[in-house]
């Protein structure tokens, strides 16, 4: 181990390695270059550090007994216990660690994950986290996270769009931290700015978040489409629209063969009939009418967008039947036990907080049944579902939007 040191990084970076050696110290009577090497382990950068091993489990439980004022020793015991699924051990050395050095931003931030998805007490969580992010404000990955969890806990979006926009510089350090501060500019409906952040940066593909850069490129040009369109501009709405439907290089993904673009369709028909191009809306509304997406899994929403454009088109038993499938779907999906397929990839919602998979099924649930209550013109009832479901879930831009258009 010595020599790995002459020959490898620099020893700041290697706390286990430096545990280690103090351990294997003291097995062989060297009290004092035992004691030397705990210092040194102590005062190591931890970034790297991730003890897995039970040999190491063995080193960092001797380390506590020999100094019980090291903050390190009981984290890294705590990050190894808490991978073994021994979670309430690994909790109660976090906390120690924590007491020990409450400016270390990482412990409190697992202490924060831990308080939500292993103790359930997410105000505790939040507090954790707050703290974590206090004790390192340009840690862009706490910040993330902490965002995410005021998210899952139905914190107002403008609060949390109010947070992003303060730490803008720490924001745009991550992908996924920008998509965020985007979506929360749309749901606002801040849709140029949202658009000048989605033009201005070069975004890369990351696993779990296939789609949001699309489909919040998608969301501000539409929107821009209806504002145009409601401002008697049917020719720069149409513009807008084909835009929606174009994804530039700078997003870092393309479009998937099966994407489904009913509402865009629907709404690239209306702007053409507003423009006074009956030939070119009938083209785009008959595709809106469509089936379209992957057959096996298609879009939830859609049937209404598929009953509007029937409608535009003439063909109200159609659309009507559209709008009962709607129905149906949103029975079954309040009724449905959702579990994690098996061969799951990428599940964005459950990448650090535990989630009810049902309980979010059947909040989208009460977003159809409104879709399929408006779509027959019951407004009232429909804006009832839709304002019981931001209660629950205050970011959902579909409601927003729905409600906006009474």
């Amino acid at each position: 181990l010595t020599r790995a040191f002459d020959a490898g990084p620099e020893p700041r970076h290697l706390p286990m390695l430096r545990y280690t050696l103090a351990w294997l110290e003291h097995r062989r009577g060297r009290s004092q270059a035992a004691r030397a090497h705990l210092r040194t382990a102590r005062r190591a950068a931890p970034d790297l550090a991730l003890p897995h091993r039970l040999e190491e489990l063995a080193v960092l439980e001797w380390a506590i007994e020999q100094d019980a004022s090291d903050p390190r020793a009981p984290y890294y015991l705590g990050c190894l216990l808490y991978d073994k699924r021994r979670y309430r051990e690994a909790i109660g050395l976090w906390r120690r660690a924590a007491r020990l050095d409450p400016a270390f931003p990482t412990v409190q931030r697992n202490l924060g994950m831990a308080e939500f998805n292993v103790l359930e007490r997410p105000e505790r969580a939040l507090a954790a986290y707050r703290r974590a992010h206090r004790a390192d404000p340009a840690d862009a990955r706490v910040l993330y996270e902490l965002d995410q969890l005021r998210k899952r806990l139905a914190h107002d979006p403008a609060a949390r769009l109010r947070t992003l926009e303060r730490e803008r510089t720490t924001v745009l350090q991550r992908d996924d931290l920008t998509v965020e501060l985007v979506t929360l500019l749309n749901l606002v409906g801040r849709y140029d700015d949202a658009r000048e952040i989605l033009t201005g940066r070069r975004f890369h593909p990351w696993e779990g978040g296939e789609g949001l850069v699309s489909g919040q490129w998608v969301v501000a040009h539409r929107e821009l489409a209806r504002s145009a369109l409601a401002a008697a501009e049917p020719q720069r709405a149409a513009e807008l629209v084909r835009t929606a439907m174009t994804y530039p290089h700078n997003l870092g993904e393309g479009k998937h063969l099966l994407t489904p673009e009913n509402e865009l369709h629907y709404l690239l028909g209306t702007c053409l009939r507003a423009a006074g191009d009956e030939a070119g809306a009938l083209e785009w509304l008959q595709r809106s009418a469509e089936a379209q997406g992957d057959p096996a899994e298609p879009a939830a929403d859609a049937p209404y967008w598929q009953a509007l454009a029937l409608r535009a088109l003439g063909d109200e038993a159609l659309a009507e039947a559209c709008l009962t499938a709607l129905t149906e779907t949103a029975e079954v999906q309040a009724q449905a036990e959702v579990r994690i397929p098996y061969f799951a990839t990428s599940l964005p919602t459950l990448l650090l907080f535990h989630d009810d998979l049902s309980q979010r099924a059947r909040q989208e649930a009460l977003y159809l049944e409104g879709l399929a209550l408006l779509g027959r013109g019951l407004r009232r009832k429909a804006s009832a579902r839709f304002r019981r479901l931001l209660e629950l879930q205050p970011d959902h831009l579909g409601a927003s939007l729905r409600l906006a258009d009474r």
